[in-house]
């Protein structure tokens, strides 16, 4: 096989514009003799590459450099010497071999095709679409389960989705001439290292879904032909992947805070009942602790009134402040779990109905309370307009009549209105 240097310089002089191609499929050059060509053409000798020099067999002592000569070439005797040379694709394409690995370094002289052996910078368009022929079959070789060579000689890769589907590389220069739509973007999709396991099964899907209906012999055309669908809906299932599987952290994420807001929502009212119930209740054992006492009958009355009606007005003032509060805290964590819902809802707008539910239970609960701390509420009025319609409870001629400080203050403000 010869080096890549060395076809470059055959090359450069078959590409010769006096170079001819005979009707034996031979090359026919004239070319000037220099130290370079001379050079050359010794080594194609020493590699038993027979050929002519002006019609005679090739004598280097007989090639004098400043003169034209003319050169026939047998591109099958260089291709036994190790000279990748076609002369044109079609013959490049009757190689098994080629239709899925490139030469080191090959020439294909219908289309001045020169390979290298670099892909970068390459500008022959024929040239390019076959090799992104290859990295396409580059991305079959990834991600087929199996692979084989059928009886001619041509890879066959095997997929193992749903069911089996094998996939032949066999094409024309026909083919692939139009090129091959997005196969650079999925080559390096496929480069990456992130979910390799997942974006091999995305790709098999997606070749399952596309070539599944097309007979066997015809498949891998038809995924030449229509790349630019099976590229488009890798991406659009990766991103799905990926994005689900970012919403999955930040669902268990949510859940954990759900958690979180259920139980702040529950304490809004929990927090108030052993307040609802310890004011009253010691009043009460204070009221009990007053009617056992041995005082006046009527004083005893009055004092055990004082200190219920007192009670009721206090608890129901106290419980009114304290709900509005309790009130206002669910508003808050309302606002809170909502801003976090309308956050998810913008990142996440696809996978917004499968986390739906988890806020609706959220609005169940803070409904549920918001309806208790007005019902308690209620409640608390109720308690506060019996005590008052039951007890008719003078309450400030008590506190004059009882306590000297209240008295000094009627007695101010009667004083005041007077002189007013």
């Amino acid at each position: 096989m010869c080096s890549p240097e060395k076809l470059e310089q055959l090359v450069y002089l078959l590409q010769n514009e006096n170079t001819v191609v005979t009707d034996d499929g031979f090359f026919e050059l004239f070319i000037d003799v220099t130290a370079e060509v001379k050079s050359l053409l010794t080594c194609l000798d020493d590699e038993s590459v027979p050929f002519d020099v002006n019609g005679s067999y090739f004598k280097a002592d007989q090639l004098l450099e400043g003169q034209t000569c003319k050169v026939e070439l047998d591109p099958s005797q260089l291709m036994r010497a190790g000279y990748e040379i076609y002369l044109k694709w079609e013959d490049f394409f009757s190689y098994p071999k080629n239709l899925t690995q490139a030469p080191v370094c090959f020439y294909v002289h219908s289309s001045k095709s020169v390979y290298l052996g670099d892909s970068e910078n390459i500008s022959e368009p024929t040239l390019k679409c076959y090799l992104d022929v290859l990295k396409l079959i580059n991305c079959l070789k990834k991600a087929s389960d199996h692979s084989e060579d059928s009886s001619s000689d041509k890879k066959t890769f095997i997929f193992l989705h749903k069911a089996r589907m094998n996939i032949e590389c066999d094409y024309s220069l026909k083919d692939i001439e139009h090129g091959i739509d997005g196969i650079t973007q999925v080559d390096t999709w496929f480069g990456q290292k992130t979910h390799k396991d997942q974006r091999k099964a995305i790709f098999k899907a997606a070749l399952y879904d596309q070539l599944k209906s097309v007979d066997s012999n015809k498949r891998f055309q038809h995924l030449i032909a229509n790349f630019g669908d099976i590229s488009a809906k890798l991406v659009e299932d990766y991103n799905l992947y990926v994005s689900e599987f970012s919403f999955d952290d930040v669902r268990l994420e949510y859940q954990e805070k759900k958690r979180e807001f259920i139980v702040k929502i529950n304490d809004t009212f929990n927090d108030i009942q052993t307040k609802a119930l310890g004011i009253p209740v010691s009043i009460g054992l204070v009221a009990f602790r007053l009617s056992s006492q041995n005082i006046d009958a009527n004083a005893k009355n009055l004092a055990a009134d004082f200190l219920l009606y007192a009670a009721a007005m206090i608890y129901g003032l106290m419980m009114f402040l304290l709900v509005c509060n309790q009130l206002h805290t669910l508003k808050s964590l309302k606002k809170e779990y909502r801003d976090q819902e309308a956050r998810l809802k913008r990142k996440y707008p696809k996978q917004h109905g499968a986390i739906r539910g988890e806020f609706k239970e959220l609005d169940r609960r803070h409904r549920f309370q918001k309806f208790q701390l007005c019902f308690f509420l209620f409640l608390v009025g109720v308690l506060v307009y019996l005590v008052d319609h039951y007890i008719h409870f003078d309450l400030w001629n008590y506190l004059v009549d009882t306590f000297p400080a209240f008295k000094t203050i009627a007695e101010f403000l009667e004083l005041s209105v007077s002189h007013g």
